[in-house]
């Protein structure tokens, strides 16, 4: 067995920038512009384009209060400090153009791609070992912590308790194609995120599967986050599992990836996205997963899908693995202007999909809140959605099915 687990190389290329922005509070964010209105906290505008602005702020606090309070009708923002950082350097300074950059973009689904369903066997034998308990038990573990944003020492050791779930993972499994790395939040020190990769084939486009693992910085309440997210923490810590244990192989790698500071726009999943693109990995599809375990007041389960800052054929395919895998109604829905760690990877230029637990934009009433507490959640839908991830893994990344030898064959 042979478990690869390092603390990226570049590590220390940041340390001057996190020694910098440790240095000053200013930060520099998108935000769509409803979640600025009504509100009193002090910003500096420095350019806008249509509903968006580009802003500088000295304490994130408001803001995110303001997406607590908003969230239902104005979703996310997207910190763009340090590319508005490197940007500044140029002698032409343009932020509107700057501010393009992270308009939503508006295009049309790959049409030359083609899916089709044709792994049922390997798929139905892996969701069968689906362990709720096991769910159940790192669900109250990642609870248990106050708190996990990213500049907590809560948030540092919950991303250490993650990274050590799964290398326990990967050494039960034997397997000899994985490796597990911690990515470095560039600009914060504390919490990075933590990925597994299974698969040697590198040069082939891998398969992203991925949720955030920390919680807001809130100033007036404790952050169990247990819709939001360590739902979608267990979810990926058991689509781990069960593709480790498979001893499947695959044509494409696949990478799980545990995403730092999301709540504080999005920064984990950027350096994810450039290490990706740093290390020349080709990417064929990512899947976000957040919130797995809310049914809705009604306690019908659902899976709703986002149709904004999404493939339309990925997502379709996602709800054709809904319809075969996981036997839930499913429908599309508006998600909001970064909503998830999902709109780094669609503005890179990747295929991506967002199923979400519910089909109603509203959603879990508890998030960001002390109430976001595991009694809100059925064990049962964080399953369906282990069901989802582990048949969008399979599917897409394409096991080498070695085909077995005839009588006739054996007989001569």
């Amino acid at each position: 067995m042979r478990i690869v687990v390092r603390y990226l190389a570049f590590a220390g290329l940041l340390l001057c920038m996190l020694n910098s922005y440790a240095g000053t509070s200013e930060q520099f964010l998108v935000v769509p512009r409803c979640l600025l209105s009504g509100n009193s906290f002090r910003y500096e505008e420095l350019a806008s384009l249509k509903w968006l602005r580009l802003i500088k702020i000295t304490d994130l606090h408001p803001l995110q209060a303001a997406v607590v309070k908003k969230e239902a009708r104005c979703r996310g923002f997207i910190n763009v400090t340090r590319a508005w950082r490197d940007y500044s350097k140029r002698k032409q300074l343009d932020a509107a153009a700057f501010l393009s950059h992270y308009a939503p973009a508006s295009r049309r689904g790959d049409l030359t791609r083609h899916y089709k369903i044709q792994y049922q066997n390997e798929v139905n034998s892996l969701v069968r070992e689906i362990d709720t308990a096991q769910i159940r038990r790192e669900l109250s573990k990642l609870t248990h912590f106050p708190d996990r944003h990213l500049h907590s020492e809560d948030g540092a050791r919950a991303a250490q308790w993650i990274r050590q779930q799964a290398k326990t993972l990967i050494a039960s499994s034997e397997r000899k194609d994985t490796e597990l790395l911690l990515i470095p939040t560039e600009g914060h020190s504390k919490q990075p995120s933590v990925m597994m990769k299974i698969g040697k084939a590198l040069s082939e486009p891998g398969i992203v599967i991925g949720a955030h693992l920390d919680t807001i910085d809130s100033v007036d309440e404790s952050q169990p986050g247990a819709d939001d997210g360590a739902s979608g923490v267990a979810t990926v810590l058991e689509t781990a599992r069960l593709l480790l244990n498979s001893h499947l192989q695959f044509n494409k790698p696949i990478y799980l990836v545990w995403y730092a500071g999301s709540e504080a726009g999005k920064l984990g999943s950027q350096s994810v996205v450039q290490y990706f693109k740093r290390h020349h990995l080709p990417v064929d599809s990512v899947l976000q997963l957040d919130m797995t375990g809310y049914v809705g007041a009604d306690g019908e389960p659902q899976i709703g899908l986002a149709d904004d800052s999404t493939d339309a054929g990925l997502t379709t395919f996602v709800a054709d693995l809904v319809t075969a895998y996981v036997k839930l109604p499913v429908g599309v829905r508006r998600c909001g202007y970064a909503c998830s760690d999902h709109v780094i990877w669609y503005q890179n230029g990747n295929r991506v999909a967002y199923p979400l637990e519910t089909m109603d934009e509203t959603s879990n009433p508890y998030v960001h809140k002390r109430r976001d507490t595991m009694d809100k959640l059925s064990l049962t839908h964080v399953r369906d959605f282990v069901k989802l991830s582990t048949a969008f893994a399979v599917e897409l990344a394409e096991p080498i099915i070695t085909p077995l030898l005839s009588t006739s064959s054996l007989k001569r």
